[in-house]
């Protein structure tokens, strides 16, 4: 039997997980949906085409970085909640929690 707080951490992994899954799935794709062409600037603001790709890239980047965060610490949660699961199968009279 698993106490509360396993099962509220256990919870919030899933739902770590879950948002984690949804940028790599819908934001990343639409965030790099987002590049265009250098044809579709004129000539004299080739530049702007630059600057453009700089910044779709760095949103990508933090995405990615997001994601990333994310899914480490949907994985940390699921390991403590293990980790006390554990404890109290094995110290079961002695390990308890404070509920307050």
């Amino acid at each position: 039997m698993t106490s509360v707080q396993t099962e509220a951490l256990r919870d919030l992994a899933t739902r770590l997980t879950a948002q984690s899954d949804a940028l790599s799935g819908n934001t990343r794709a639409t965030v790099a949906a987002l590049a265009m062409p250098k044809e579709a600037y004129p000539l004299f603001s080739l530049a702007a085409w630059d600057d453009y790709e700089k910044v779709r890239s760095g949103i990508e980047n933090v995405t990615i970085a997001v994601q990333d965060i994310l899914e480490t610490t949907g994985t940390a949660l699921t390991r403590v909640a293990a980790h006390y699961e554990q404890m109290e199968q094995e110290h079961s009279e002695s390990f308890t929690y404070d509920n307050g």
